[in-house]
């Protein structure tokens, strides 16, 4: 390697006289050894680096290029490079906003592979530098004894399409409740856990067995329907008929549709009515109904209300009647439909025959629990 650190512009060895101004020739042009280089000092200006023109001047290109950037109070150190070519953005702060820019120089910055191994501490890595992508989660699991698919982080939720795997031994605590692992593999399709309290006993049971409402819907209706004088049921000694010589349409549901869709639950169907009756005679009846259809059909179920008098009196009564249904009934509309035994004046939500409650308070209400 060249011992000297400069090559001299002119050899002033054979000079018998040498000027002031060669003397300054010979410092300017000196030049460094080819096996040597110095630095370069930029600052960059309203944030657009100013580069050093190494391809005219290549002396240059053995020099250390230092870019002081105050726009993102930087600074960067490259250097030449021949063989690849680098991209320099910026962004011109002399415009607003901001125009960006770039250069393509062989101009590198110093890679990092000039950093030994193992050199750097944990105080020179900045807060919140380091990305999840940049950890080796499964490693450092291992390192610390963990298995890592059988644990979960405190304060963790699991991604809803993943599974928790592996053995628990005492059990799984979630939120200080135990959840055993038999509880967690354990089972077959259409059952559910059954866990009794305070213990890690687990069983499994069907889920039909399980009472759980669906829905509950009301439906209401306040206006006064009065029965047809003289009309009379046609066989009032057994089931009465929705039939047009003596059963009223009251009020309907409008098409009911379930929830379920498994076959599974069934309609508690629950009637509260205001019924009247005005008597024609003694133990006269007014008979009131739920029906699934319309026309000559006998009613799901009913109640109905006696006269004790000779028919110079009014009653108004709350009447309950409720049906169950076997499991998977169909979609349907529900009537309510009401009428007496005799000639006898009956009405629903209304205080006598075709009078409206004058208090507004009078309802009638169906109502529909669908549960399994």
């Amino acid at each position: 390697m060249n011992t000297n650190d400069l090559s001299l512009g002119f050899d002033p060895t054979n000079q018998a006289v040498i000027s002031g101004a060669q003397l300054a020739s010979l410092i300017t042009t000196a030049t460094p050894s080819s096996d040597r280089g110095m630095c370069l000092f930029t600052t960059d200006i309203t944030g657009v680096p100013v580069v050093p023109a190494a391809n005219s001047t290549t002396e240059w290109q053995r020099f250390v290029w230092i870019r002081v950037s105050p726009a993102t109070n930087t600074v960067t150190a490259y250097i030449w490079n021949p063989g690849s070519s680098y991209i320099i953005n910026y962004n011109n702060t002399s415009t607003s906003p901001a125009t960006p820019g770039s250069i393509n120089t062989n101009w590198t910055p110093l890679s990092v592979t000039s950093i030994p191994a193992g050199s750097i501490t944990g105080s020179q890595i900045a807060n919140t530098t380091i990305e999840p992508a940049n950890i080796d989660l499964g490693g450092l699991l291992t390192a610390l004894g963990l298995t890592p698919s059988s644990y979960l982080t405190t304060s963790s939720v699991p991604l809803a399409s993943g599974n928790i795997g592996g053995s628990f031994g005492a059990g799984l605590t979630i939120n200080n409740k135990i959840v055993t692992a038999a509880m967690i593999l354990g089972g077959t399709s259409g059952q559910i856990p059954q866990v009794t309290d305070n213990t890690n006993d687990v069983g499994w049971v069907s889920s039909n067995t399980v009472g759980r409402v669906l829905q509950i819907v009301n439906f209401d209706s306040a206006t006064p329907v009065a029965g047809s004088v003289g009309a009379v049921l046609i066989n009032n000694t057994s089931t009465p008929l929705y039939n047009s010589t003596g059963m009223i349409a009251a009020f309907n549901t409008t098409p009911f549709s379930k929830i379920d869709t498994t076959g599974q639950s069934k309609l508690l169907i629950e009637l509260f009515a205001q019924i009247g009756i005005k008597a024609s005679g003694a133990n006269v009846f007014v008979f009131v109904g739920v029906y699934a259809a319309a026309g000559a059909t006998a009613p799901l179920c009913g109640t109905s209300l006696l006269s004790n008098s000779s028919g110079t009196d009014i009653k108004m009564m709350h009447v309950y009647t409720s049906y169950l249904t076997a499991v998977n009934p169909s979609n349907a509309t529900y009537y309510i439909a009401f009428g007496s035994d005799t000639a006898s004046a009956s009405w629903m939500n209304a205080i006598s025959a075709g009078l409206a409650n004058p208090f507004l308070i009078t309802k009638s209400t169906l109502r529909i629990t669908e549960y399994i």
